[in-house]
């Protein structure tokens, strides 16, 4: 099976732009582990999906508005 993470760095002060990097992993607990490490990294948005059955396992994400994290 192929694990896919998508993550969202926040730009720095002199760069305003967004980039979404991608990860591919065959094996479940690497791909969790480094969900795990790129949660607590201060990212802006974390994705680990399923990339064979193309569904969302889960969404990690800091709400704007209140500054709340979101995990779904």
């Amino acid at each position: 099976m192929e694990y896919i993470i998508c993550y969202v760095e926040e730009p720095d002060r002199d760069n305003d732009v967004f980039e979404v990097r991608r990860e591919s992993f065959e094996d479940f607990a690497s791909a969790v582990e480094r969900f795990t490490l790129l949660c607590g990294c201060g990212l802006c948005s974390v994705i680990l999906a399923d990339n064979e059955n193309q569904k969302i396992i889960r969404q990690f994400f800091k709400d704007e508005t209140n500054g709340q994290v979101v995990i779904n």
